[in-house]
């Protein structure tokens, strides 16, 4: 009983204060309340994505240079291999480990690319601002980087 009064006097004050409100606009329209928009937020949200896209980016770009400077050594001592079988087996090792290091490059730029995609998705729901959404479509462009 006690929380069917509770609910009753919570609606009650709701009702009267949107009332007021109409009163006070001078007709009977119901009042509509203006989303305060924080555009700071979104400001903060961006930077913060970008920040860490940055950061995984000179990341990603160093990986990859060590990774084909590393290529390059080992293709350079397989090529002055005098046996040919033993030549081979070194250039394919080369390849190989170059391969397999590209690979994880790229997963690690991948994932986190995509985390720092995600966290956005979710500082921009939080600042709440009308067309925030709009901002997803860069999540492809970056994917091409």
């Amino acid at each position: 009983m006690n929380k069917l009064i509770k609910g009753f006097v919570v609606a009650n004050v709701i009702l009267s204060l949107s009332g007021a409100a109409a009163l006070a606009k001078g007709n009977n329209e119901p009042v509509k309340l203006k989303k305060v928009e924080d555009l700071a937020c979104m400001q903060s949200a961006v930077v913060k994505r970008d920040d860490a896209i940055i950061a995984a980016a000179k990341v990603h770009s160093d990986s990859l240079i060590k990774a084909l400077e590393t290529r390059r050594d080992a293709l350079k001592a397989a090529w002055g291999v005098t046996n040919p079988e033993e030549r081979q087996k070194a250039l394919k090792s080369a390849w190989d480990i170059f391969r397999s290091s590209k690979k994880r490059i790229v997963e690690s730029w991948r994932e986190v690319r995509k985390s720092a995609w995600r966290q956005f998705q979710v500082d921009r729901k939080a600042c709440r601002v009308h067309g925030a959404s709009d901002d997803h479509v860069g999540e492809g462009i970056d994917a091409n980087l």
